[in-house]
């Protein structure tokens, strides 16, 4: 798990970010951000985890949010919220937006300032909230385990289901009075939860009438309580609250770990994940942000309204994501796959056979894959394994993941110009693209520009006359037919020659190097050239230096000129040069220089 302290500041749109233990804070303010398996431990006093009011498409999940006693809230904000353990803090959450929290555990309440108030979960104005199989305990005798109030918006559409709520003055406290706009009793559903443990009792309503049904108490709480609260507006909070040793156990795990798994094709609006089995299934997401998976058989699987993720696992499977930003993803295969969006004819592995409707993104296996985009904007995300992805047009993300990787324009119309270390220059079916994890770059079928960056990068420029410039790093620079110019940049670099064709004795065909340093570490690579077409096998050159050709096949030859060199190569013994390769600099060549 990496390690991080200080504030962690996010603002580049579709990050995922897992794995990590964070000292500080953490704020979103970007779109469709993921964070799972974080740890995160407070140093402030305020937010621990702070969710800007344009960051839609936020999910946390997997992840532990300890305030240390120190901060106001653990999560402020709104979002997706999944199996998270939230603990010593003064709020477990305070949300004010569209939200989903389900399988969360909130308990331990606490803060170190002189005047606390204590909410499990606080909703300041809100609508489209649902709070589903979480555990929430608030272990002081004051304020709530659940508070929904209208202080900055209305009330309405909110959904708290199968929730074990414990504790506070009040358990669950709904007021309308804060003047922030109206609540809508009939929108807001309190059902199938096991509620009790209040000071002064299950429920503050303060003239609300939300519909009650099917919940149960930990002590007598009538299922509609009382219209006006005998007790004072704000219950009287003890100078020192009672918290117990040991709270009691909930009946639902301290750590969910697994959301309960509805029965294949079954689902709810909300933020599903969604099982099937070995044979063909038909599942649908509805609402929410859902992860469906088909496991074997040719399954249907089909997302509906949200950004969802569908996993069709082995199988010709129809993945249809309907609305919302989607991915199909083939992350539990056990072989790589090619999946293509645009032409799915092409597909291998778990993806063969599959088909995509409404599908903008692709998620790869652990293994070596080959992803492919169409005319829109793509996510691209290799996974572990040596992976080539190709956005096509569109401005995609290309993220390669663990591996060394590629990024290529190989079907592209016109040439592009891409770069690892500045894409704001990218041109044509590269603009717009943005690289994660990409070490290597391969162009399309015409005249191209490929830039590296500063680490080790194979950069291949296909047909076309190209320009290809390594930048930092040991780079191998493989320019393909055509004219193309080399240029290693610093470090030991090889300029690598697989086929005659790669540079011609004509000028029109022929490569140039220019800034070749045998004493760097540079090398010419011609070990992929038969040098001999007479002799079966690949047959290696014998360098003879400046001396002229003998009439032997397999003679490789330099000639120094005032300001340029030369690299000659006969492969059938005529005397004559089959290959040239042209160096921009007068530079004195030994047989080291060459991998033959």
């Amino acid at each position: 798990m990496t390690k991080y302290n200080g504030s962690l500041h996010i603002t580049e749109d579709n990050a995922v970010i897992s794995n990590m233990e964070v000292t500080g804070d953490i704020i979103i303010d970007a779109k469709n951000v993921t964070l799972s398996n974080i740890k995160l431990i407070s140093n402030t006093e305020w937010h621990v985890l702070r969710i800007m009011e344009d960051a839609s498409g936020f999910t946390l999940k997997d992840s532990e949010i300890d305030g240390r006693g120190l901060s106001d809230n653990g999560i402020y904000g709104h979002g997706t919220f999944l199996r998270n353990n939230i603990h010593d803090v003064e709020n477990g959450m305070t949300l004010w937006g569209p939200s989903s929290v389900q399988d969360n555990y909130i308990h331990n309440l606490r803060n170190g300032k002189a005047d606390p108030h204590y909410d499990g979960i606080q909703v300041n104005g809100g609508q489209d909230i649902d709070f589903i199989h979480n555990t929430i305990i608030n272990d002081h005798d004051q304020t709530a385990a659940l508070m929904l109030e209208n202080t900055f918006g209305g009330l309405r559409n909110i959904t708290v289901d199968h929730n074990r709520l414990v504790g506070g003055g009040y358990t669950v406290y709904i007021d309308g009075r804060k003047g922030g706009g109206s609540v809508d009793n009939n929108t807001i559903k309190i059902t199938n939860n096991e509620i009790g443990g209040g000071h002064w009792g299950d429920f503050s309503l303060y003239d609300n009438k939300p519909i009650l049904s099917g919940n149960t108490g930990l002590g007598a709480s009538p299922e509609t309580p009382p219209v006006t609260p005998e007790t004072p507006t704000t219950p009287e909070t003890p100078t020192t609250p009672e918290t117990p040793t040991t709270p009691e156990t909930p009946t639902t795990p301290e750590t969910p770990t697994t959301p309960e798994t509805p029965v294949a094709g079954k689902a709810t609006n909300g933020n599903d994940a969604l099982t099937g089995t070995a044979s063909a299934d038909k599942i649908d997401g509805l609402g929410g942000n859902d992860t469906i998976k088909g496991l074997g058989g040719n399954d249907v699987l089909k997302g509906g309204a949200g950004n969802d993720v569908l996993d069709g696992g082995a199988g010709a499977d129809k993945l249809d994501g309907g609305t919302g930003v989607d991915t199909a993803s083939y992350a539990s295969a056990k072989t790589g796959v090619t999946a293509s969006l645009a032409d799915a004819s092409i597909n291998t592995g778990d993806a063969k056979g599959d088909t995509y409707t409404s599908i903008e993104n692709l998620r790869g296996s652990s293994f070596v894959d080959k992803l492919y985009g169409n005319s829109g904007a793509n996510l691209l995300s290799g996974g572990a394994g040596n992976d080539l992805l190709n956005g096509g047009a569109g401005a995609d993300r290309l993220d390669g993941g663990a591996g060394t990787d590629m990024a290529s324009y190989a079907g592209a119309k016109t040439g592009v110009t891409a770069s690892l270390a500045n894409a704001a220059i990218n041109t044509g079916d590269a603009k717009g693209d943005t690289y994660v994890s990409i070490e290597n770059l391969k162009g399309s079928g015409y005249a191209d520009k490929l830039y590296g960056n500063a680490e080790a990068n194979l950069l291949e420029g296909g047909a076309g006359n190209d320009v290809l410039n390594g930048g930092g790093g040991k780079d191998v620079l493989y320019g393909g037919a055509g004219a193309d110019d080399l240029i290693g940049g610093a470090g030991a670099d090889t300029f690598s020659f697989k086929a005659l064709g790669d540079s011609t004795v004509s000028v029109s065909g022929r490569d140039t190097i220019f800034d070749f340093s045998g004493t760097g570490g540079d090398r010419i690579d011609l070990s992929a050239i038969d040098a001999n077409t007479a002799a079966s096998g690949n047959q290696a050159f014998n360098y003879i230096g400046n001396a002229a050709f003998s009439g032997k096949a397999g003679e490789l030859r330099t000639v120094k000129g005032a300001s340029d060199t030369y690299v000659y190569g006969d492969v059938n013994g005529d005397g004559k040069a089959d290959f040239a390769v042209h160096l921009d600099d007068a530079i004195s060549l030994h047989k080291g220089y060459f991998v033959l």
